[in-house]
């Protein structure tokens, strides 16, 4: 997969003139942890970067705008992840506040938002009232109606919109990882995301579309410009590597749990 995060951020704090918040502040250790291996702060390299990363949204100058929403939302789910992956409440937060990444990437993503938005709409129409049972309980409940066979999930479905939520979510990480280990061109982070994240489950008509799309991809500037404002580019990469760490635990909990019930459908489409 992608590269990991940027390693831990505290020192930028120090010299930003960022309090520590301490523990009791950004309630680090108070919340369990996900139990797996794989997901949720399982190793002490991620825990490292999470924890940078809750210091840094304490900070009021580096928690606000669209791109603050996206990492509260993404620290709300981390903090309630448990086996069962994230609370449906909290993945809906952080999908709703991620539409505006999608839309600081431009035209060429337009109709990204769309396919986006419209799978969004299909979970919230199949959960209905109730979203505050975690993904394996609505996942769960799904399968047993009947309508998946093993590895092949029916469309439409929660399910499928959840996996093609969660590949569209992991690919724009997988980008804002790559800008905030220093690589300047966003389309080049852009096609590293895709080969990681999207292209494996594409046919050869949508792999055609999305080399277009990537090609009309917005410079690196224009799009921190769009996404953060006018900061420096140092803020600009320490809020990108944030939002990275706090991200990827949840997007591993939430593919643990499809594959765990056999609710990861891996072909092309």
């Amino acid at each position: 997969h992608c590269p990991p995060v940027l390693p831990s951020l505290l020192a930028e704090d120090v010299r930003l003139g960022v309090p520590d918040p301490g523990p009791a502040l950004v309630g680090r250790h108070e919340s369990p942890p996900c139990d797996s291996d794989d997901a949720c702060n399982s190793e002490e390299a991620s825990t490292t970067a999470s924890d940078s990363a809750e210091v840094i949204c304490c900070s009021s100058e580096l928690s606000v705008g669209a791109l603050g929403e996206l990492m509260r939302a993404c620290q709300t789910a981390r903090r309630t992840c448990g086996d069962d992956g994230p609370r449906m409440a909290d993945i809906l937060e952080i999908f709703e506040a991620f539409d505006a990444l999608l839309a600081a990437l431009g035209a060429a993503f337009a109709p990204g938002r769309v396919d986006f938005a419209q799978n969004m709409a299909k979970v919230q129409s199949r959960l209905g009232a109730d979203s505050s049972c975690t993904l394996r309980t609505f996942l769960q409940k799904e399968k047993a109606s009947g309508i998946h066979k093993p590895g092949r999930l029916a469309d439409p479905s929660g399910a499928n919109s959840i996996q093609w939520l969660r590949r569209s979510f992991a690919f724009i990480v997988c980008c804002i990882d790559e800008l905030a280990e220093g690589e300047y061109d966003l389309r080049a982070a852009a096609r590293r995301g895709y080969a990681c994240e999207l292209e494996p489950f594409h046919g050869w008509l949508l792999r055609g579309i999305f080399s277009a799309v990537l090609r009309g991809l917005p410079s690196r500037n224009s799009f921190l410009r769009r996404l953060l404002g006018d900061v420096e580019p140092e803020v600009a990469v320490r809020r990108l590597a944030a939002l990275a760490g706090s991200a990827k635990p949840l997007i591993e909990a939430m593919l643990k749990v499809q594959r765990e019930l056999d609710l990861d459908d891996t072909r092309r489409v």
